[in-house]
């Protein structure tokens, strides 16, 4: 068995490239269960490294006709997520999907064709600065950018044209988010913009001298004048993968006290009750427990998760409402070496793009699963901290 010291070594040297600061030792054995990865290959969405890498998923989910069930502490009984599966001769229509997507290194962005991965135009990032964040904005051709720059983090809108070429970056007048205010030095650990276009949540992680976790907080502020509408301090832990629905609810993955999916009503009001837990780190599937990597249908209806049995990661549908398990989406994957979630849903979670599987591309159609001979391939995959893809 590896040693502590041996994993926080090995971890270090991950993270090292994507600049993340190394967490507690009892949050990166939980992170390596998933482990992730970022690849530099070119290529087109929604797919896998090959040999090793996420298989996608096209889901189209039917809103009707899902049990429901009671969250149990482990042996939640089992759902049949598929009856049947095929081989598909031409990938799905990919119709509901966004038309382009946004990737981000430290040296650039790309914008990518969502149909083809074709790139149709690349973002340099701020002078002397370098990006390490997006998320998508109003519409389906604007995105908020994430950049380090000597200020401290700075926020930048970018627009797309018809044809998916790439404007300008725009700074916004959100304060910067200074790096080094304490002893434990900030980093950014999330992002997402409301529905509507209107508020930016950002979420923000510590790591003390000690190796300990210091203080988080969610900050949730206005794009159009940069006021800081509310602030939410979760405590000593990692507050991150966070999504809105269109009524102002914010969720996000709470890695800390009481872990799980925690959720915030009306995120953008100061008096909103405040965090509440959604998905207890206990609460799963046959087994498959602690909820990660959630995204929450824009309605507010589901929320889709990530959950782990020992080696094995499967996504899954929990009511958004109730907290409570629907469906398995993805059945178990064994020790996938890339990302293993959501990537993208529409507002009634209907249709989504996911990833989770070692070398196979997959389509969800009411609960049926296809896999596709023609695979699709992501450049990069999300990881842990501020998400680095983005439609």
């Amino acid at each position: 068995m590896m040693l502590d010291e041996d994993l926080r070594e090995q971890f270090a040297a991950w993270a090292g490239s994507l600049s993340v600061v190394v967490p507690e030792v009892s949050v990166i054995r939980r992170r390596m269960r998933r482990r992730i990865g970022r690849l530099g290959v070119g290529g087109v969405v929604l797919a896998a490294v090959a040999g090793t890498a996420a298989g996608v998923v096209l889901s189209s989910l039917p809103a009707a006709g899902r049990p429901a069930l009671s969250p149990t502490a482990t042996n939640t009984p089992a759902l049949s997520p598929t009856a049947t599966s095929t081989p598909a001769r031409h990938p799905p229509q990919l119709a509901a999907a966004p038309p382009y997507y946004v990737t981000i290194g430290s040296a650039a962005a790309v914008v990518r064709r969502t149909a083809s991965g074709a790139v149709t135009g690349t973002i340099s990032p701020p002078r002397g600065g370098n990006f390490s964040g997006v998320a998508a904005a109003a519409g389906d051709r604007t995105f908020v950018l994430a950049a380090g720059t000597r200020s401290g983090i700075r926020f930048y809108r970018l627009h797309l044209d018809a044809a998916g070429r790439p404007g300008p970056l725009h700074l916004t007048p959100i304060p910067p988010i200074r790096r080094n205010a304490s002893a434990c030095p900030a980093q950014l650990a999330g992002l997402a913009v409301s529905p509507d276009g209107r508020h930016l949540a950002i979420s923000l992680l510590s790591n003390c001298p000690t190796g300990n976790a210091g203080a988080s907080e969610i900050e949730v502020a206005r794009l159009a004048n940069g006021a800081v509408m509310a602030t939410w301090q979760p405590g000593n832990g990692y507050p991150e993968w966070l999504s809105w629905t269109t009524s102002g609810t914010l969720a996000y993955q709470w890695a800390g006290p009481k872990p799980g999916v925690w959720v915030i009503p009306d995120a953008a009001s100061q008096t909103s009750l405040g965090p509440r837990l959604l998905i207890a780190d206990s609460t799963g599937i046959g087994g498959f427990t602690g909820a990660g990597e959630p995204m929450i249908a824009p309605d507010g209806s589901d929320v889709i998760v990530t959950l782990f049995h020992g080696n094995y990661l499967e996504v899954a549908e929990f009511s958004a409402r109730t907290g409570r398990p629907q469906r398995v989406l993805i059945p178990a994957v064994s020790n996938p070496v890339q990302y293993c979630g959501p990537l993208w849903t529409d507002a009634p979670g209907h249709n989504m793009l996911a990833a989770c599987g070692d070398g196979t591309e997959t389509a969800v159609t009411n609960g049926h699963l296809t896999h596709l001979r023609t695979p699709w391939r992501l450049p990069d995959y999300p990881v842990p901290g501020p998400p680095l893809i983005a439609w």
